[in-house]
């Protein structure tokens, strides 16, 4: 949990107020270029952390004092956020392994139970035992937190039953086929399972936009299937072809949507953040949710080797390569939209690899361009019936033409390592040497939502392994 807040102002005795430009916080002038060389984007000065948290820790005659706003801000973004969790899986397994000649049969499964336990608060606006009747946010700096909070605790726990069978055929020394049938899971983040609601402030009173909890939020179950071929070079190299097929179940993305008036779950907003429980306004709400059923179908290529038979020095040199294209729909299940299908959440429909590289006597130098195509973003999911009316109708659009599309990116990577004795490695490494913005678009690329520029991040430093 976090012990979090947030203080406007502070009172000085004598005047002037302090301020992070003072000399005792100064942590010296930014560096030129500090957004990849935009000069008109130079900030500074820059204060330093040390001397401004020892200051926090020991403020000596400075007082700080909270605003009302700072304890609106101080509740919803901290106290509201604040829990404890708890999570117990209880997992047992059972393998058995098959050998003849060339050929190898593992197969077997896995059982878990899986226990979650959160502890959170909640805010309560009619509390029982106080003189008024309802408790706005213009009133939390004035009362106890215990007065107009309580915490909750949850409790929820779900089994899976996961079997797994691999083969795997060797045929002479230089081939290999493997084929495999499994089931997995993946679970949700804990901060997506929190049953904690969040809502906005406006002004003195409530909102209408809503973060939703979702406890019965289920993990993603997956059954695979995948089968490789595999071809071994002289020296080092090899070239591979591998087929997968995922049928899933339950994929998590965040559904975003306006609450028409009138309906079952605006009533119940209105009745807790509406000061006369009126149902006069639509609400904004997004809550984490499962999906319906999924599929991803794809191939993938892959060829590695080392060029071992060039001269020296030359014969340290290297290429590696791997692509992968994929098929992928999963169906919604909005109420608008539903059993609509759209790509899987965060599958690109192509992505891979290049790199040229140099290995000998202990050096490593390796320059890489990585790309991958498109994909819809999970929290970009576009719902609500008036929503979907104003893009289908008065607009003549699809009903996906506003969902958040992150756009395909290409990178170039480089890798310099050095092993100086058998345990100590140098290295130096630069990512995203050509600076690629990230672009966010909703539907098509001529309606940019975002874009972010990161520039290229440098890292050097020392490994010592075992």
């Amino acid at each position: 949990m976090r012990d979090f807040n947030r203080f406007s102002t502070v009172e000085v005795d004598p005047l002037p107020q302090i301020s992070l430009a003072d000399p005792e916080f100064f942590g010296g002038p930014l560096e030129t270029g500090f957004l990849s060389d935009r000069p008109e984007f130079e900030f500074g000065p820059s204060f330093s952390t040390k001397t401004t948290n020892a200051f926090f820790d020991d403020p000596g005659d400075v007082e700080f004092v909270q605003e009302g706003d700072d304890v609106t801000f101080n509740v919803t973004d901290a106290i509201l956020k604040n829990y404890l969790a708890g999570e117990d899986v209880l997992a047992g397994y059972f393998m058995q392994t098959l050998e003849k000649g060339s050929l190898k049969i593992i197969a077997g499964f896995r059982f878990e139970e899986t226990r979650n336990t959160f502890t959170n608060t909640e805010i309560l606006t009619r509390p029982e035992g106080l003189p008024i009747p309802f408790v706005l946010p213009a009133f939390w700096e004035r009362l106890p937190l215990e007065e107009f909070s309580q915490q909750v605790t949850s409790e929820k726990s779900y089994t899976h039953f996961m079997p797994a069978f691999h083969l795997r055929k060797e045929f002479g020394e230089k081939t290999v086929v493997r084929a495999s049938y499994t089931q997995t899971i993946a679970r949700p983040k804990f901060t997506n399972l929190v049953p904690r609601e969040i809502v906005s402030i406006d002004g003195s009173a409530f909102g209408t936009t809503v973060a939703l909890p979702n406890f019965d939020l289920a993990p993603m179950e997956s059954k695979n299937v995948d089968l490789s071929f595999e071809r071994y070079f002289e020296g080092l190299g090899l070239v591979s072809v591998a087929g997968f097929y995922k049928k899933l179940t339950g994929p998590i993305y965040l559904e975003r949507r306006t609450v028409d008036v009138g309906t079952e779950l605006s009533t119940k907003l209105a009745a807790k953040y509406d000061q006369r429980g009126r149902d006069d306004d639509p609400w904004t709400t997004n809550q984490w949710r499962n999906a319906g059923d999924g599929e991803i179908l794809g191939v993938e290529v892959a060829f590695e080797k080392k060029l071992n038979f060039l001269p020296w020095p030359f014969d340290g040199l290297g290429v590696s390569f791997n692509t992968a294209f994929i098929d992928s729909n999963v169906q919604i299940l909005l109420e608008e939209r539903f059993e609509e299908e759209l790509p899987m959440f965060k599958q690109s429909s192509n992505l891979g690899n290049f790199s040229i590289y140099y290995e000998k006597s202990g050096l490593l130098v390796r320059l890489a361009m990585v790309w991958r195509g498109k994909y819809l973003d999970p929290k970009g999911v576009r719902g609500g019936k008036v929503d979907i009316k104003d893009i289908t109708v008065r607009h003549k659009l699809p009903a996906n033409s506003l969902d958040v599309y992150v756009d395909d990116f290409v990178k170039l990577d480089l890798t310099i390592r050095y092993r100086i004795r058998d345990h100590f490695t140098v290295f130096f490494e630069a990512t995203n040497l050509t600076d690629e913005p990230l672009r966010r678009y909703e539907g098509d690329t001529s309606r940019l939502r975002s874009i972010q520029f990161t520039d290229t991040i440098f890292s050097v430093g020392l490994k010592w392994n075992l």
